[in-house]
């Protein structure tokens, strides 16, 4: 079978081969604990290479929508906001036992806040901390079902009125 990390390791000396060493801070452990299922591993890789599909990610691929979060209409969409910084997400950690820690992010990626969050708890905990966030976003797609799931028309108005949820 064929993979790019093959044609990499083609490069290196054999002794240098591995698959899980990603950077300095060996960053794959972050979504490849022995434990999680699939489904949590892929998206906290997502999350880690900001490559959710939030509205200011779709804007920056030329998707004619609004960057603007639909929940809180205050901020653009990204990552971080949509999983943290967002004042309906701010209420689900301030409401876990990660609250402190949460609050006590400053920066501005979702990256960052990871790697953050693992310095800051145990093994233990980190895995239990990486399932709210696919539980967040799980519950917006319930809310906010996206453009590609639905009519042409809805697809067309995406973005731009936004539904309101009581």
């Amino acid at each position: 079978m064929f993979a790019f990390l093959s044609c990499l390791q083609l490069r290196q000396p054999r002794h240098q081969w591995t698959t899980k060493s990603v950077g300095p801070q060996n960053d794959s452990k972050l979504w490849d604990p022995d434990n999680l299922p699939a489904k949590i591993k892929i998206f906290t890789w997502k999350c880690f290479h900001d490559f959710l599909p939030t509205f200011g990610n779709l804007r920056a691929r030329h998707v004619d929508c609004s960057e603007v979060c639909r929940r809180c209409r205050e901020g653009k969409e990204s990552t971080i906001h949509a999983l943290v910084q967002c004042a309906s997400v701010a209420e689900v950690w301030g409401a876990s036992s990660f609250a402190t820690g949460v609050m006590k992010f400053k920066g501005d990626s979702f990256k960052e806040f990871l790697l953050f969050m693992k310095a800051q708890v145990s093994k233990e905990d980190f895995m239990v901390f990486l399932t709210p966030s696919l539980e967040t976003v799980a519950r917006k797609e319930q809310v906010y079902p996206w453009p590609w799931r639905e009519s042409s028309e809805a697809q067309r108005n995406y973005g731009r009125c936004p539904i309101l949820v009581s």
